[in-house]
């Protein structure tokens, strides 16, 4: 992580303001000020993609709430039981297209809209989050978010307002290659969402050269990586790799959680299981389901 000499969200100025498609949700200025509440991502004007037609797709099928949620089970391996959940969404296009999370994320990283799909996607999870509690489960709801909407004000207030039950805890994932640009403004968005409850992990780990104690101390608790990654083992600092068994207990010397994830036999389990990798995911345990519409629709759509 570097320390800026600006916070992340301050924002350019000076662009022209683009011609803006009906679809794309607005608003006024005064009416931002006066109406806008931070538990709602709609409140704010968005400004729309210029000129990319599949920007245009992804921003209309968010608008249009064309989305899709995904609740994936984290399995205890020693315990044989589901502990916590991983929720993914997938965006259905006006054309009739499905574009998946990883799609969608890498055409919008970016652009500004990714905030716009993060709150989305974080307040789905928190009310998956909330139903799992209410029908007595305990442990995590993860979800993947971008680095980039923690320097979005309004992302960061919608998060903030739309916090874990008590009994599921929420915890944001972000890229090992987005938290080492981190500046001091995403480490003061982190301890904001900290101290509303909010948990995070590393994923898309490459290599172990990461503070992670400095990682556990802003709230990390688990790093996510998948088994063809862990079983090669990481790239170590000073050269050379660290081998699978010596990633756990690197890892756990730091207080941090180990998830394997693309676990698709038993062949596999037993390999992961051997090295002492507690928790783990993939088609072996059922991979990801589609999550019933009114489990995600809004109070009043759902009442």
């Amino acid at each position: 992580m570097r320390t800026p000499t600006a916070r992340p969200g301050a924002r350019e100025t000076s662009e022209p303001a683009p011609s803006v498609s009906s679809w794309w949700p607005t608003a006024a200025p005064n009416e931002v000020s006066a109406n806008a509440s931070p538990a709602s991502p709609r409140a704010s004007a968005t400004k729309p993609p210029a000129h990319n037609p599949q920007l245009a797709r992804i921003a209309e099928a968010v608008a249009a709430e064309r989305m899709e949620v995904l609740l994936e089970p984290i399995q205890a391996l020693t315990e044989g039981r589901t502990r916590h959940f991983e929720v993914s969404v997938r965006l259905l296009t006006a054309d009739g297209a499905t574009l998946e999370q990883s799609d969608f994320a890498r055409a919008a990283q970016g652009s500004g809209l990714m905030p716009r799909i993060d709150a989305e996607r974080m307040i789905r999870a928190a009310r998956v989050a909330r139903r799992l509690g209410e029908r007595g489960r305990h442990g995590s709801v993860l979800s993947a978010i971008a680095g980039e909407s923690l320097a979005d004000a309004e992302f960061v207030g919608t998060a903030s307002a739309n916090p874990g039950d008590g009994r599921m805890h929420l915890v944001l994932s972000f890229a090992q290659s987005e938290v080492r640009n981190f500046t001091a403004g995403h480490a003061e968005a982190l301890a904001q969402l900290a101290n509303v409850g909010f948990g995070f992990a590393l994923e898309e780990v490459t290599d172990l050269d990461m503070d992670f104690g400095g990682l556990k101390a802003m709230g990390f608790e688990f790093v996510k990586l998948d088994a063809p990654i862990f079983l090669e083992g990481l790239a170590a600092p000073g050269g050379g790799r660290v081998p699978a068994p010596d990633i756990c207990r690197h890892l756990s010397d730091f207080g941090l959680t180990l998830i394997v994830g693309r676990i698709e036999d038993d062949w596999l389990l037993a390999r992961i299981l051997g090295f002492g990798v507690l928790f783990g995911k993939g088609t072996l345990f059922g991979g990801p389901k589609l999550v019933k519409p009114e489990v995600v629709a809004t109070p009043a759509a759902a009442a």
